[in-house]
């Protein structure tokens, strides 16, 4: 009986949160919602977002099966081809003295840096990134980076 009283509670609060949120809506109001969920989603960048210091450029870092990915994005955070050919990351654990040291190189189509060098987690520690051109007159001047990484 008791649990009966709890179910339509729980249902009448449901409709009345609904009702107060305006989400009984026609199909057409639906789609809207949608289709303005589907473009805000598609503006993402995955991961976290790290401000280049080249104006309307943007890079995405995070971990993708173990591995580091950073990828490049446009103003737009739309996906471009990487303009640096590598990068290299160090970061300080709590396991271990000397701090670990992953190189990436450029992988699938070309968006993205890639390593095979295994992140251990817990993902959570300072991590300071160097983007290198490939072309040793170039990379004097290189673009450096330091962030809080959490994964």
């Amino acid at each position: 009986m008791k649990l009966s009283r709890l179910i339509i509670v729980c249902i009448m609060a449901t409709s009345l949160g609904c009702l107060a949120q305006g989400t009984y809506g026609t199909k057409a109001d639906k789609s809207v919602q949608n289709a303005k969920t589907e473009a805000k989603s598609e503006a993402e960048i995955p991961g976290m977002t790290i401000e280049r210091s080249i104006p309307g450029k943007l890079l995405g870092l995070q971990v993708l099966g173990g591995n580091f990915k950073l990828s490049f994005y446009d103003k737009d955070k739309q996906p471009v081809q990487a303009d640096m050919k590598q990068a290299v990351m160090r970061w300080r654990v709590n396991y271990q003295k000397a701090e670990e040291r992953a190189l990436l190189d450029v992988g699938g189509d070309g968006t993205f840096l890639t390593s095979a060098f295994v992140v251990r987690p817990p993902y959570n520690f300072r991590l300071f990134i160097v983007l290198l051109t490939g072309d040793s007159e170039k990379d004097k001047n290189a673009e450096t980076y330091s962030v809080d990484f959490h994964g």
